[in-house]
C-alpha cells in the first residue's frame, strides 16, 4: 500500500528553501524489521530563472531526471520523496525525516536532498523530475539509481556510484565519474569542447556526429574497445584495448576510461 501528498511551491529567485521537519532519534525501539510498505509525498516548485547560469543536484538514493526546454527561463522541480517501512502509517510519519534544499543564489541553484543521519532499518529516497532552460549547465551527483539528463545546450557534469547515466543531445563539453554502471550518451562537442568519461566497473557508449572535430583517446583495463563508423584524419593506436585518433582537425578532446567493462563509439 502506498500513501501519496501532494505540495506545490511557486516563488521567484533569489530564495531559499528548505522542506523538512522532525529528525531521527537514537531509540532502538524505532528500529524497524522490513521495508514491504511506502509512503510517497511529491513537492513542486516553480520559479523564473533572472541571473542564474549553473544548476546543481544531489541526492542519495533515487532517480534524477533533467530535461533542457527552449525559448524558457522557467525551471519546474518535482521532488518525490520515498519513505518504505514495515508499516503504512511508520513510513508515513517519518517523510519528514528527508530534508529537501533548494537554494538560488546570484549566479547558481543547488538542489540537495539530505535523509536521516540514522535510517533505523527505513529506506529513504527521492526522485526529482526537473525542466529547465536548455542553456543552463549542469552537474548532477547520484549515489543509488540512474541519472538522465536531456536536451542541454552548455557543459554537463554527472557523477554517479551504482546506478546508469544517460545523457542524451547535449550540446556542450561532459563529465562523467561511474564507479558502478552503464553511461549512454549522445553529445554534439563544439569546437575546443571536452568529453571525459571514467567508469570503473561497467560500460561507456557514446554517439559522435560524424563532423565531431577531437582527438579520441580511449583505454580499458578488463575489455574491449570498438569504434564504429567514424571517420578518422589519423589512427596512433587501435588495439583491442586502447584507441587513439583524431576526428577532423581535432580541436576537442575526448577521453574515455573504463577499469572493467567495454568502450562502444559510434558515428552518426
Amino acid at each position: 500500500m502506498i500513501i501519496l501528498k501532494r505540495i506545490m511551491l511557486i516563488c521567484c529567485v533569489p530564495f531559499i528553501v528548505m522542506l523538512s521537519c522532525s529528525g531521527p532519534t537514537n531509540d532502538d525501539s524505532n528500529i524497524v524489521d522490513n521495508t514491504n510498505f511506502e509512503a510517497q509525498e511529491v513537492i513542486s516548485y516553480g520559479f523564473v530563472v533572472t541571473t542564474q547560469s549553473y544548476l546543481s543536484v544531489n541526492t542519495g538514493n533515487g532517480n534524477i531526471e533533467i530535461v533542457g526546454v527552449a525559448d524558457t527561463d522557467s525551471v519546474l522541480i518535482t521532488a518525490e520523496k520515498i519513505v518504505k517501512s514495515e508499516s503504512v502509517e511508520d513510513a508515513e510519519a517519518h517523510l519528514d525525516d528527508l530534508s529537501i534544499s533548494i537554494d538560488g543564489q546570484a549566479n547558481d541553484i543547488y538542489v540537495l536532498a539530505t535523509p536521516p543521519i540514522q535510517s533505523e532499518g527505513r529506506y529513504y529516497g527521492v526522485k526529482f523530475t526537473m525542466y529547465v532552460p536548455e542553456y543552463l549547465e549542469i552537474s548532477a551527483v547520484n549515489v543509488n539509481k540512474d541519472i538522465r539528463v536531456e536536451d542541454i545546450k552548455n557543459t554537463v557534469s554527472v557523477s554517479n556510484t551504482n546506478g546508469g547515466i544517460d545523457l542524451d543531445r547535449i550540446s556542450g563539453s561532459v563529465y562523467v565519474t561511474l564507479v558502478n554502471g552503464t553511461v549512454a550518451s549522445r553529445v554534439y562537442l563544439p569546437a575546443d569542447g571536452k568529453i571525459n568519461m571514467d567508469v570503473t566497473d561497467g560500460s561507456a557508449i557514446l554517439y559522435l556526429p560524424t563532423t565531431t572535430s577531437a582527438e579520441l583517446t580511449a583505454y580499458t583495463t578488463n575489455g574491449v574497445i570498438n569504434v564504429n563508423q567514424l571517420d578518422f584524419t589519423e589512427i596512433i593506436i587501435d588495439s583491442e584495448i586502447s584507441f587513439m585518433g583524431n576526428l577532423g582537425n581535432a580541436r576537442g578532446t575526448i577521453y574515455l576510461e573504463v577499469l572493467n567493462g567495454n568502450i562502444t563509439i559510434f558515428g552518426f
